[in-house]
């Protein structure tokens, strides 16, 4: 049935599970930009050049986006939910570490693996929730706004330049590891209280990885979209990453109102 206006009981909205996965979310995409307004700080406290440093911004973006070539079978295999916590304790662990290393190298490495975490959370979220949420206009689903209202984009790069000026860049890994710590542990509880989010995938459609990709590619317009994200995301996103040096290191601009400036730009969103 693919429209039922009188959903059963099984089929309400599960809000405070997607809820946490919303928490989650939150938690991952905050790693994404945060470091745009902290280059100078932690080229400077790690001895190099502005323009090296930027190789942990490069390192998170290409696993943040690779990992999701390979993930929808792994969700389906183990369960999404179950997924989405595994990926939050990990991420956990190697965002302290981020905080925590004493070279460029090491820190490239630790950003490398958080983007390969983190990359698992929101497209496994928002599976999970199109699973379980009854088949309606998203719009009149209010389970499914924590995870529209997004803040993100004019939050991270502010928060990192605010807590960059007051803590440091290491302890802003710090606070963004307690941020995943926080959405593990109440994933970790409503698979434990829930018994709908230790369910796996009961669909038997799939093609196989490698037929599933092939239909997409086989799409002329997918193929247009597919290669406008990937300039998009080499040009107009690595450009931004030098944005927050240039106004401190040209205009003097503290971290704070270089995060607050970089911020602006979620504003549109």
């Amino acid at each position: 049935m693919l429209y039922s206006p009188s959903p059963s009981p099984s089929r309400q909205t599960p809000t405070r599970s997607i809820i946490l996965l919303a928490v989650a979310g939150f938690a991952s995409q905050a790693q994404v930009r945060v470091m745009d307004s902290l280059l100078p700080q932690v080229a400077a406290d790690l001895h190099t050049t502005v323009g090296a440093a930027a190789m942990v911004v490069t390192a998170y973006a290409i696993t943040h986006g690779s990992i999701q070539l390979i993930i929808g079978p792994v969700g389906d295999r183990f369960g999404k939910y179950r997924t989405v916590a595994f990926a939050c304790v990990i991420g956990t662990i190697l965002v302290a570490i981020c905080g925590m290393v004493s070279t460029l190298p090491q820190l490239a490495l630790a950003r490398l693996a958080t983007g390969a975490a983190a990359g698992w959370v929101i497209p496994i979220s928002m599976a999970y929730v199109g699973d379980v949420t009854p088949v309606r206009p998203p719009a009149a689903d209010p389970g499914a706004l924590p995870l529209g209202t997004d803040p993100r984009p004019a939050v991270r790069p502010a928060a990192g330049g605010v807590l960059g000026d007051l803590l440091g860049w290491r302890n802003v890994y710090f606070v963004l590891a307690g941020m995943f710590a926080l959405a593990a542990a109440g994933l970790v509880f409503e698979l434990a209280v829930n018994p709908q989010t230790r369910k796996s995938s009961q669909s038997t459609a799939r093609l196989g990885l490698v037929a599933d990709y092939a239909a997409v590619l086989s799409n002329p317009f997918a193929r247009i979209v597919i290669v406008a994200a990937f300039f998009e995301g080499a040009l107009a996103w690595g450009a931004f990453a030098y944005i927050g040096a240039d106004l401190h290191l040209r205009f003097g601009l503290t971290y704070t109102l270089v995060g607050i400036t970089v911020g602006c730009f979620g504003i549109g969103g």
